[in-house]
């Protein structure tokens, strides 16, 4: 997700780390910094899935725990 402020991301990774811990138990949760129409951003981010394949079925599932999330390849 995106958020206002580092805190909001961080606290986010938490809250998502915490409902979902065997499905991100192998992934690397991380910020990144963005800005758009002049106000900035914070991603809340997590990575280090094996293959697209498998962080699309980990987004799948985090999902159908009402978990909003989309996969990315960077």
């Amino acid at each position: 997700g995106s958020v206002g402020s580092e805190a909001e991301a961080r606290a986010l990774l938490d809250k998502t780390s915490d409902k979902a811990a065997n499905l991100l138990a192998s992934a690397s949760p991380f910020t990144e910094r963005f800005a758009k129409g002049g106000t900035t951003y914070v991603r809340a981010r997590f990575s280090g899935f094996p293959s697209q394949t498998h962080a699309a079925k980990t987004c799948a599932a985090l999902k159908k725990r009402s978990i909003a999330c989309y996969a990315v390849q960077q």
